[in-house]
């Protein structure tokens, strides 16, 4: 969104589902984090954790991958508290150097904390098939079983955001991941062919709009923990699950 001829920018969510996140995260105060799909929300969430917290993005597309580090590594203009949260301000040829493209004068990444002292780590895991082989065009396990399964390595975690390639996969693989009382978090929820596994979990909540379309909606999910200790399910709710 524009800001004072400045662009802002946060997670592809819609600003209330960002609060969801958010709710959570500072809620559960996880210390082993995942996601599947890197971007700004990698920037935005990790700076949400505790101290010494650690949070992992397994990312399928090499050049985006690349993008997102060179942004995370580099060095801004200044950063500042304002309206909302911090600003982390850079000047757009800063960050046409690494591949940012805008015309606007400076770009301010958003965020509610400075930068904590969690430990952030993007990895590049290629498809072993392309196109993709399923009728969703979202990817298959066939098509990415090395993206789905390379966090296996890492876990178990407290937190998993599935917001990348092969959702219904990497649903069934942070099951296996997520700790009993650990949260996942599916973002796109509103596509119905993610539905099928999340009947995994028996702690739900879906949060969703039809104003979004196919598209946004957020579902969490849980094997032990009752999520209202975690996110006011009254407060975001449309629907939710016992």
């Amino acid at each position: 969104m524009k800001l004072f001829n400045n662009i802002t920018i946060k997670p592809y969510m819609a600003d209330k589902e960002i609060a969801i996140v958010e709710e959570v995260l500072l809620k559960l105060r996880p210390t082993r984090c995942l996601e599947w799909g890197s971007g700004y929300s990698t920037l935005y969430f990790s700076h949400l954790l505790p101290e010494n917290a650690q949070w992992i993005a397994v990312e399928h597309d090499r050049v985006w991958q690349q993008f997102v580090v060179r942004l995370m590594n580099s060095t801004p203009l200044q950063e500042r508290r304002g309206p909302g949260g911090w600003h982390r301000v850079y000047l757009r040829g800063q960050l046409t150097k690494i591949g940012f493209s805008t015309l606007d004068r400076a770009i301010r990444i958003f965020k509610k904390r400075p930068r904590s002292g969690a430990s952030i780590e993007i990895f590049n895991i290629v498809p072993n098939h392309f196109p993709w082989s399923d009728s969703d065009e979202d990817g298959c396990y066939a098509d990415l079983k090395d993206y789905v399964e390379f966090p296996t390595t890492f876990g178990p975690f407290d937190f998993i955001l599935v917001d990348g390639r092969a959702r219904k996969d990497c649903l069934i693989q942070a099951h296996a991941m997520v700790k009993d009382t650990g949260v996942v978090v599916l973002h796109d929820a509103n596509r119905e062919y993610y539905n099928e596994p999340l009947g995994l979990y028996p702690y739900q909540a879906l949060f969703t709009d039809v104003r979004q379309g196919p598209g946004g909606g957020l579902w969490i999910g849980s094997k032990e923990l009752n999520l209202e200790n975690v996110v006011g399910l009254e407060k975001h709710c449309l629907a939710w699950k016992p």
